[in-house]
């Protein structure tokens, strides 16, 4: 309620404050409000808004009406209509009540003084563009606010910015200092144990404020933590899960108790049902991506709140370093290294986060135990796979003392800091709807995907079609897929099997089965169809002994089909995706009405029939008649409206006269791709897609050319 009263407060009085103060306050008023949710104002009390009987005006109020005008220049003032009445200023915007303005701001505010002249020409272009106030007017309320912490509002959201987050910030610039040194070896014990100069021994949680915290999680065995390290400025600390120890739990009990996650702050007696005060005070834990590793973490479930903060470095890297949606898939695609951003930024993961500010990237082997493995893989390569845990933990301490100073200077006000840990402490309540949401969404994406590829295998089916009398050539998206088949060679007699004397005459148990089919069904239309297919039955002796994988069909289509000896065996195309490279060309998609293509190094793009800078390795089998057949037949702006004009020293030659186009940009006033009438047919070429993000794909420049 007080925040949304400050910020009605703030809209209204920024009007009348002068440009210095205007030039101040809103940067500071903005960031805390956008940061904070929650800021702890010291409300004595608040009471609900109510209207005013009487509000005491100045005496000094200058009333101005139609008939009444200040001199040349004047003195910019509050319109009152009577003594009860809100006030309003020159451009008829309410402004707060002349109580909670002394509140506020006190006697700093100074009228402005301006030209009656630019006065008059800013009301009239605010009424040429429908800008000027017209809002009813509204009562005046009466709020008790507290006082302020400080002298302007500024100072007061400092302040209260500092009380929040100063301990913190104070914890992590101790803890920016050398680690203690590695453990060796490390102890198999359930539960946290602390490895210090003097030894190692067992401890309810780690006793420092400040720790580098990681978790570790064994997938195959469901969501809980299997080990954990984390490290002060004066030790190291391990955490074994129970189910490492003891066997794993998940069988047996797949729903999650507080027993098997990690405590940082409590014993394991203690429940959160009244909190002590050590749980009270400051305390600091940073991770990379630390919210995955605060899900495993068992005060957090509690539902009293306890002192204890989480700090990001994804999320500081994110803030100083990051890059956009577009600049992360280049960087995915191993694409815009060269590019100057990419010199300055990366994506934020542990390993690239650490190669940007520490210079190296760390080596991630192990973490394929913990994501295939079992706990038993887990146990016997638990010496270095707790040193890879631990060597994360380095890993994000030295990126925090790079990153901690870097974040200050950047956003060097202490409510940006007090966000980011506030934010940091978000849950979100659920019940036992939840799961059946998830079920819901799981179903539902399942249903859509099984409707996708049956679509897909559908269209696989019919494109095999092309194959006769290679019709495929002539196609505009299937002309560079793989057409090779592979033929069922049949042998040309049958080698008899020689039988060994010493072999039994008895009849093996196939023979005695197919005895048994043949006297159980001695109908006559069973010997009019075994009459009919003699033949073919007989040549099941002259099948090679491998068959080939789908003789007959091309070799794009027996791709996306699962082989007769998988598990899993169904007939036809049902390894298909709409991932795949070959699910445009099913759909037969276009862009700007022209065939998509895929050229290995530049993606997806166009095929056009003329040349550009990007060539097509196969361009001899492109179905180069058919692509300019099919640019005569569309009705698109993608063609120049150019006309042919006869060259008069021969009439056999035409020449074109097109205002368009332009060999180094072919981009039309829509930003569509623009070639001319003349160039079909000379060559072909690929055209990138264009990306909402990238400025560089058009540059809109026009030439006219004869061509």
């Amino acid at each position: 309620m007080t925040i949304w009263l400050l910020k009605r407060c703030y809209s209204r009085a920024m009007i009348h404050l002068t440009p210095v103060k205007r030039s101040s306050v809103p940067h500071v008023f903005c960031r805390c409000l956008s940061h904070v949710s929650d800021i702890p104002l010291k409300l004595d009390s608040v009471i609900e808004p109510k209207k005013v009987e009487s509000v005491k005006k100045d005496s000094k109020t200058i009333e101005i009406t139609k008939n009444e005008y200040p001199a040349p220049s004047f003195k910019s003032s509050f319109r009152v209509i009577d003594k009860d009445s809100p006030r309003f200023n020159d451009f008829n915007i309410q402004m707060i009540s002349e109580a909670m303005c002394d509140h506020l701001f006190g006697n700093k505010i100074k009228s402005n003084f301006c030209n009656l002249q630019d006065l008059n020409k800013v009301k009239m272009e605010l009424k040429k563009h429908g800008l000027m106030s017209n809002v009813k007017e509204v009562p005046d309320i009466d709020l008790n606010l507290p006082k302020l912490e400080g002298e302007t509002i500024e100072d007061h959201f400092y302040n209260i910015g500092e009380n929040q987050c100063a301990s913190y910030r104070k914890l992590i610039m101790n803890l920016l200092v050398e680690l203690p040194v590695l453990p060796k070896v490390w102890e198999m014990k359930e539960g946290w144990t602390k490895y210090t100069n003097e030894g190692s021994c067992s401890v309810e949680f780690p006793e420092e404020d400040a720790l580098v915290f990681d978790v570790e999680v064994c997938c195959s065995e469901g969501q809980m933590p299997t080990l954990a390290t984390a490290v002060s400025s004066k030790a190291w600390y391990a955490w074994v899960s129970s189910d490492l120890i003891r066997g794993s739990q998940s069988a047996a009990n797949n729903h999650y108790t507080l027993d098997r996650l990690i405590s940082l702050e409590s014993n394991s007696e203690d429940k959160g049902i009244r909190l002590k005060e050590k749980c009270k005070k400051p305390r600091i834990v940073i991770g990379h991506n630390v919210s995955y590793d605060r899900a495993r973490v068992k005060e957090q479930y509690w539902i009293e709140r306890t002192g204890l903060r989480f700090l990001d470095t994804m999320s500081l890297h994110i803030s100083v370093s990051g890059v956009t949606s577009y600049q992360k898939n280049l960087l995915k695609a191993g694409l815009g290294q060269d590019d100057e951003w990419s010199k300055l930024s990366s994506l934020n993961s542990l390993s690239k986060v650490h190669n940007l500010y520490c210079g190296s990237e760390l080596s991630k082997e192990e973490r394929d135990l913990f994501v295939e493995g079992t706990l038993t893989d887990i146990s016997n390569n638990f010496q270095s796979l707790m040193t890879y845990c631990a060597n994360d933990v380095i890993a994000t301490h030295r990126v925090l003392c790079k990153l901690f100073p870097m974040y200050l200077s950047r956003f060097p006000h202490p409510v940006s800091l007090a966000g980011i840990l506030e934010l940091g402490l978000t849950y979100l309540p659920v019940n036992s709807n939840w799961n059946q949401y998830i079920k819901d969404c799981d179903e539902t994406y399942s249903d859509l995907d099984g409707e996708a590829k049956l679509i897909l295998s559908q269209l696989a089916d019919h494109a095999c079609q092309l194959l006769h009398n290679d019709e495929y050539k002539k196609n505009l998206w299937f002309w560079d897929q793989d057409w090779h088949i592979r033929n069922l060679v049949l042998k040309k007699k049958v080698t008899k099997k020689v039988k060994n004397k010493n072999e039994s005459e008895m009849p093996t148990a196939s023979d005695i089965q197919t005895a048994n089919d043949d006297t159980q069904d001695e109908s006559p239309e069973y010997k009019q169809l075994q009459n009919k297919f003699k033949d073919l039955i007989e040549m099941k002796s002259l099948l090679p002994v491998r068959t080939p994988h789908l003789p007959g069909y091309p070799a794009w289509y027996t791709k996306l089909c699962p082989k007769l000896s998988s598990m899993d065996w169904a007939a036809g195309p049902q390894l298909i995706s709409t991932g795949m490279q070959i699910a445009p060309k099913l759909l037969s998609l276009t862009w700007q009405s022209m065939p998509l293509h895929y050229v290995q190094g530049h993606g997806w793009g166009m095929l056009v029939p003329f040349k550009t800078d990007i060539e097509l390795d196969n361009s001899e089998d492109v179905p180069l008649e058919q692509l300019v057949l099919h640019c005569q037949n569309i009705q698109s702006d993608l063609l120049c409206n150019c006309s042919k004009v006869l060259d008069h020293s021969n009439s056999v030659n035409v020449k074109f006269a097109c205002n368009k186009k332009n060999t180094e940009n072919r981009s039309g006033e829509n930003g569509s791709t623009v070639f001319c009438r003349s160039e079909m047919g000379s060559a072909c070429g690929l055209i990138k897609l264009p990306h909402k993000d990238d400025e560089n794909v058009f540059i809109h420049q026009e030439k006219t050319c004869v061509c």
